[in-house]
């Protein structure tokens, strides 16, 4: 199951300069670290400036939790996981 397809890109302002999946790895990085959204760890780009602002990253996570998406992402994640479906579970040797 990919997560790209879930996620919307938004209906105003400009195109975003970076990835949807390079956004979604900044949010799960957020979720994993569990750290301030300003102290978020962030890449520099080729100008030395920081490669996207924690702001657009907060914007993008709370357009997709308020259509759903985040919701959607992580059931589905879950039924996988339960199922052992998901990609990446072994099962170790006792």
């Amino acid at each position: 199951m990919g997560v790209l397809p879930h996620l919307s890109r938004g209906r105003r302002g400009p195109a975003p300069t970076l990835a949807m999946h390079t956004i979604f790895n900044y949010v799960l990085q957020l979720l994993y670290t569990g750290c301030q959204w300003k102290a978020l760890p962030n890449r520099m780009n080729a100008k030395g400036r920081p490669e996207i602002h924690y702001t657009r990253i907060y914007r993008a996570l709370r357009r997709w939790e308020a259509d759903g998406y985040i919701d959607r992402i992580f059931f589905r994640l879950g039924a996988q996981a339960s199922s052992g479906r998901a990609t990446g579970s072994h099962r170790h040797p006792r």
